[in-house]
């Protein structure tokens, strides 16, 4: 892992004040849906979501099967996962490919 350079963390700063800004936008929008291919990045990262904005399993999506063509979910909820990811990365300082971020812990109190 490569520690972040003070231009990224001013980078992925701006980047989490533009998705607490977009959230408000889809907070007040009439559709939230939001799908993605169905590809095993996809649904490992579904999983993940899913998990940290429903903690309590209330509310709870399911994968489609597998040979669905999309993911069907909500931007709010994507919205959400992807600031709690970033927010972990600048706490930490330290840069993480995409297919590590599995490992974060979900923050109390977000989603």
């Amino acid at each position: 892992m490569a520690i972040l350079s003070d231009k990224e963390k001013h980078q992925i700063q701006k980047a989490i004040e533009f998705l607490d800004e977009l959230s408000d936008i889809q907070g007040n929008a009439g559709c939230n849906d939001f799908d993605m291919p169905n590809t095993p990045e996809n649904r490992v990262f579904f999983e993940e979501m899913e998990a940290y904005n429903n903690s309590e399993n209330e509310d709870r999506q399911e994968l489609p099967p597998l040979n669905d063509k999309n993911i069907y979910t909500l931007d709010i909820l994507v919205n959400s996962y992807v600031r709690h990811c970033l927010k972990n990365m600048l706490m930490e300082g330290k840069s993480l490919p995409m297919a590590e971020t599995s490992t974060l812990d979900a923050e109390e109190g977000e989603g």
